[in-house]
């Protein structure tokens, strides 16, 4: 496969983007990356990831 465009979108609960990260061009396998959440409230977010044309969105619940 070739390398595709990669983002990572945090969405809240009312469905608006608080934060995108662009990691440019990524070719096909296993990544991590850390993601700084500290300046998000106590809340229910939706992580967006974006490659190519490929989409998966996962929750995940941030507590302080």
């Amino acid at each position: 496969t070739t390398p595709a465009d990669v983002t990572i979108e945090v969405i809240n609960i009312l469905g608006e983007k608080v934060s995108a990260i662009s990691l440019g061009k990524q070719s096909a396998g296993k990544q991590e990356y850390e993601i700084n959440l500290e300046s998000l409230g106590t809340s229910l977010y939706f992580i967006k990831l974006n490659a190519g044309e490929a989409t998966q969105t996962v929750r995940m619940a941030v507590t302080h």
